[in-house]
């Protein structure tokens, strides 16, 4: 089973200028190559070449190819395991979209403050040398090619393109059915058990991870 367990931390989460009626519209950027060309202009160093190249192919092209997303995560996954970690185990979703399942210590070390800091900061710099930048574009090009600033408003016109809301839904309700979401409720304008409205939802900021088995 695939449960919500948060919000992503992403800086900013895509393409044509799709405004729906009842939204701001305001954009994070211009286009996704000009994000591209936004996060490599930031980066303090701590990106590895590889990572900066796939950024510089997202500037040149305008898009994040499939294999190179696919190779993003591979290089995260062996820093990993290169780090004395177990290989990890991904979220998928229909769109191409993926992420870890969860970066919770393992037991033996769950009673170690200092190995669960240290594995929290060394995921971090897996995650920030290989594939940070890269799944900031990718949420933003499967999930909200319009680029909306406010990631609501992305995971709205995604559920709208993929037709997984009625035309009618708004804004309003998408938020409202979101807080009552969180709150167990499953009477929703969405279907949250939807592997589509996971993956619209997971591209503007939401994070899922297992818990137990279907």
């Amino acid at each position: 089973m695939i449960v919500l367990a948060g919000l992503l931390l992403c800086g900013g989460c895509g393409q044509e200028n799709h405004a729906s009626p009842d939204t701001g519209g305001a954009k994070l950027t211009s286009s996704l190559s000009e994000y591209a060309r936004q996060l490599l202009d930031a980066d303090n160093g701590s990106m590895d070449a590889q990572q900066k190249n796939i950024l510089r192919s997202v500037i040149k092209h305008g898009k994040v190819s499939v294999s190179d997303y696919e190779a993003a995560w591979q290089r995260y996954s062996s820093c990993v395991t290169d780090k004395g970690y177990n290989k990890p185990q991904m979220i998928r979703y229909p769109n191409g979209l993926q992420h870890p399942d969860s970066d919770d210590a393992s037991p033996e070390l769950a009673t170690d403050l200092n190995a669960v800091e240290k594995q929290a900061r060394d995921l971090d710099a897996c995650d920030t040398a290989h594939v940070e930048a890269v799944q900031k574009l990718y949420m933003l090009q499967v999930g909200n090619p319009s680029l909306y600033k406010d990631q609501d408003e992305g995971a709205l016109d995604c559920l709208k393109r993929h037709n997984l809301v009625s035309t009618s839904y708004t804004l309003e309700q998408y938020k409202k059915d979101s807080g009552a979401w969180a709150h167990g409720s499953d009477d929703l304008g969405f279907d949250p058990n939807n592997a589509e409205v996971r993956g619209c939802l997971a591209a503007n900021g939401h994070l899922f991870v297992s818990a137990g088995n279907e």
